[in-house]
């Protein structure tokens, strides 16, 4: 690349291919380069096909729909280039109605609606906490594969195709009962109808101009407020310095610079000694949260009696039925009985992190308010901007806010889908003895019950055991993220100050040695900027 970033790489190629299909007619398909590219010219170029967009198709995955990746997204290329219409897919559906197919068994149509009910949610949660500015986007979910299963013969099916299938028959087996069924409800599941139709020709193309005139008022009333803002933050800043130039005397320079120079090199101290004391807090927060973490389950297994005819093999006689009554595992209720003690240790756990994180953040606003305050007191000049400082706190501890949740959803998920599994591969109790005494038989049928009920209960202790793995990981995370805002973003506090003192100082050397005749400039600055205020 040449220079920094490729800063000087200004030619970018591009390649134009027109193809003769009516289904393409009036449509363009961009293979931009990508985003947050290296070559700044090449994201750029992508910058640049998003202007050109009247809408979009977003696609984000169920299973981790529309997380911080997709927010920026969103926020920082699709709302910064002034597109009017989102359609934001929730991709590979199927996944999430796999997930949550021991909950809806056979019951296809509440889990649809319970799965998009999270989604949106997910959706609502996410904007409401992001700076776009835009129209909320348009929900729809689709299963890709869904369409592909459906539009292919059943010999023509890959491996995932084959297994998505066979998943689907598990958890729903009378949507899926037969080819017809399978091919109906896959479709059903792709919404392709209702991208193409509804979206695509029907809010996209047939829309097109009402969205573009749209998009346009949008964009001219977006600038006449930001060009009051920038001449309202110029004469501000013109008036500032005048005000400087005239209080200004170059006799107190030095001793200013000593003191200013004073001023900062308390601030470095302080700040970073505050870095490393609040790591260490956070880590001692974290093994306290930790100790008092905790799954309680006892090894109960449910069960429910169960009687059956069992064949018992006789000495002499040949073979003979006999009926026998045993406990066999209730899986389901085992599941749910899990997955709630763990849901109730996980809320245990998010709550206390919260409330430790919260009192590390009150510590560190504290510590950093007095140091902001000592600073006013040194600064007699008011150079520094003491208020900036304060704003900059705010949304460190703010941003310190969002990342002390410990994300545990995919963790329950994770363990609800291991749980059904493990259970799902249990032996069966024989139905057949070998050659004993009845009373024999009714005792080693037993034994053969309990070892099933026996392998359930070390199977639910090692998936546990395996989960408070997770949880622990979870919280770690959780703690680096939260002290790495304000470790991250310690250096801001300082180069603001630094900055503050030394454009000031070196200003005031610039501008004092030419005091009347900068005062003009300035002066007739302020007019310029009044009149074309005025136009406006």
């Amino acid at each position: 690349y040449v220079g920094a970033d490729g800063k000087f790489t200004s030619i970018v190629k591009s390649l134009t291919i027109r193809l003769n299909d009516d289904r393409l007619r009036n449509l363009r398909i961009v293979d931009t380069p990508g985003v947050n590219d290296p070559v700044v010219s090449r994201e750029m170029r992508t910058r640049e096909f998003l202007r050109e967009c009247h809408g979009v198709f977003f696609l984000s995955y169920s299973g981790r729909f529309f997380d911080s990746t997709d927010v920026n997204f969103l926020t920082g290329r699709i709302g910064s280039q002034g597109i009017g219409t989102v359609v934001m897919v929730a991709s590979k559906f199927d996944s999430v109605l796999q997930d949550v197919g021991t909950k809806f068994h056979d019951d296809l149509g509440n889990a649809i609606e319970d799965c998009e009910v999270q989604l949106k949610k997910q959706l609502q949660r996410s904007l409401s906490t992001s700076d776009y500015r835009g129209d909320d986007p348009i929900f729809v979910a689709s299963s890709g594969i869904g369409y592909s299963i459906a539009n292919k013969p059943k010999d023509r099916w890959d491996a995932m195709e084959n297994h998505v299938v066979s998943r689907m028959k598990n958890f729903y087996p009378s949507f899926f009962s037969n080819d017809h069924d399978i091919k109906d409800t896959f479709f059903n599941l792709s919404q392709m109808d209702v991208l193409r139709n509804d979206y695509l020709e029907g809010l996209f193309v047939k829309n097109r101009d009402n969205i573009i005139k749209s998009k346009v008022n949008s964009y001219f009333s977006n600038s006449s407020f930001e060009l009051h803002k920038i001449l309202k933050d110029g004469k501000e800043e013109i008036k500032s310095r005048i005000r400087t130039l005239e209080s200004s005397d170059i006799s107190a320079l030095d001793a200013t610079r000593k003191a200013n120079i004073e001023i900062v090199n308390k601030i470095k101290r302080e700040i970073n000694s505050l870095a490393n004391i609040s790591d260490e807090k956070a880590e001692r927060y974290r093994k306290e949260c930790w100790n008092c973490f905790e799954i309680n389950w006892n090894g109960n297994v449910p069960t429910t009696l169960e009687t059956i005819t069992v064949k018992r093999e006789r000495v002499f006689i040949g073979s003979a039925n006999m009926d026998v009554a045993y406990p066999i595992v209730n899986k389901q209720r085992l599941i749910d009985n899990i997955v709630s003690e763990i849901e109730r240790s996980s809320k245990q756990l998010d709550a206390a992190w919260k409330e430790d994180s919260g009192k590390l953040m009150s510590e560190i606003g504290d510590k950093v308010g007095n140091i902001i305050t000592e600073c006013e007191l040194n600064d007699t000049e008011a150079i520094i901007e003491s208020d900036a400082l304060r704003t900059k706190l705010e949304e460190v501890l703010a941003s310190m806010g969002n990342s002390c949740t410990i994300e545990t959803s995919d963790i329950k998920n994770d363990i609800r889908s291991h749980l059904a599994m493990e259970l799902q591969n249990l032996p069966d109790v024989p139905r057949e003895t070998p050659s004993m005494k009845e009373v024999d038989a009714r005792n080693w049928m037993s034994e053969k019950a309990s070892e099933v009920e026996m392998t359930a209960r070390d199977k639910v202790f090692q998936i546990i055991d395996a989960a408070r793995g997770q949880y622990k990981e979870a919280l770690r995370k959780a703690k680096e993220e939260t002290i790495s805002v304000f470790k991250d973003r310690k250096d801001e506090f300082i180069a603001k100050v630094e900055a503050a003192i030394e454009d000031h100082v070196e200003k005031l050397e610039a501008d004092i040695m030419n005091k009347s005749v900068e005062l003009e400039k300035y002066k007739e600055s302020l007019n310029v900027l009044e009149r074309i205020g005025g136009m406006l």
